[in-house]
């Protein structure tokens, strides 16, 4: 199961019809935020642009019923976030290599064992379960490796601009019914 990153308003009505789907990678995107904050590429690549875009971690969380409270400390002008997405966007269009020019963090660093863990790990498991277990380290410290530019794809591929479009899409929609006020929903 993940998350997709939505808009919702309690200024209009809550129809789908101004629902354009955002896929999970953004969410992920956002998220990283979320885990990793001011090291996170979310903030980094904010930071590249000249744009402040933490905006975007004020996440109204949808499964179940949500506070009344939590909504109002999540809504934002739909102008602001337009500005902000609508900038972000175009200032990816003409620079998409960001994630070349930056250094942040996307993923914890892989755990090492000493042979001396390993053999605890083997004493106290036992050798099936330990090793099922270090292989699975072994497999995220390879990931890591293998991958140490992971969003690289999502702006070269320019993944990242459909997905801004669709957010764009969907906060225009609901400037365009008259709301002033949005919040960004993930669920």
């Amino acid at each position: 199961m993940g998350f997709n990153i939505g808009v919702l308003s309690e200024q209009a009505s809550k129809s789908f019809d101004c629902h354009h789907f955002i896929d999970r990678a953004f969410y992920n995107f956002v998220n990283d935020g979320e885990r990793y904050g001011n090291e996170s590429i979310l903030i980094k690549a904010g930071h590249y642009y000249g744009l402040d875009l933490s905006p975007l971690l004020k996440l109204v969380y949808t499964s179940g019923e949500v506070p009344a409270d939590v909504i109002k400390e999540s809504i934002q002008g739909v102008d602001f976030l337009l500005t902000l997405i609508k900038t972000f966007r175009d200032k990816i269009l003409i620079d998409n290599s960001v994630c070349d020019k930056i250094k942040y963090v996307w993923n914890e660093q892989p755990i090492s064992f000493s042979q001396t863990d390993i053999d605890k790990l083997i004493a106290e498991m036992g050798e099936e379960i330990a090793k099922h277990f270090l292989a699975t380290f072994e497999k995220h410290k390879k990931e890591v490796e293998n991958n140490p530019n992971p969003w690289k794809w999502y702006f070269e591929h320019k993944q990242i601009i459909e997905d801004l479009n669709n957010l764009i899409k969907s906060l225009q929609c609901y400037k365009d019914k008259g709301a002033t006020e949005v919040y960004l929903t993930a669920g």
